[in-house]
């Protein structure tokens, strides 16, 4: 089963662009950190992750998630190669999102009339493939069925 789910911090503005088949897509880089040990020996890991979104997860990502925002996000790892400008191939690894959810990280006199940072869900809305098909014969993604407070992860 391919199924990732990823808290951490967006660290760019995500890039939008429409395809030329009209689909909205749109890419951001996701900060998660790894926290363990104590002490003088705590240590802290992060790795960044590169995500991609569709339709109208994309589109509601381009309008509300900017540099900063803390979210959850459920879906599955894809690898991919094209050519870059110069004729060298290059390997992406990414996160096809299937759903995600805005966690909050502001202080409660700063919430939004929105809500957006109140953890509101997103997902696809569609029940099938056709929000972005498989590549290599991969299997959709199931949505994500909980949501783990950052403060029960085992690190």
């Amino acid at each position: 089963m391919n199924v990732v789910h990823l808290i951490g911090y967006v660290g760019e503005k995500p890039k939008f662009a429409t395809t030329q088949n009209g689909k909205s897509v749109v890419n951001f880089s996701l900060a998660t950190t790894e926290r363990y040990g104590s002490g003088e020996n705590r240590k802290e890991d992060t790795q960044w992750h590169r995500v991609v979104a569709w339709n109208k997860q994309a589109d509601v990502i381009d309008q509300y998630v900017d540099k900063g925002s803390r979210l959850y996000v459920g879906g599955k790892i894809t690898h991919r190669k094209y050519e870059d400008r110069d004729g060298r191939t290059q390997h992406i690894t990414e996160v096809v999102l299937s759903g995600f959810e805005f966690l909050n990280n502001k202080k409660p006199d700063q919430q939004s009339d929105r809500g957006q940072s109140q953890g509101d869900t997103f997902d696809s809305g569609v029940d099938d493939d056709s929000q972005h098909p498989p590549r290599d014969g991969a299997s959709s993604v199931p949505e994500p069925d909980a949501f783990v407070p950052e403060d029960d992860l085992p690190f």
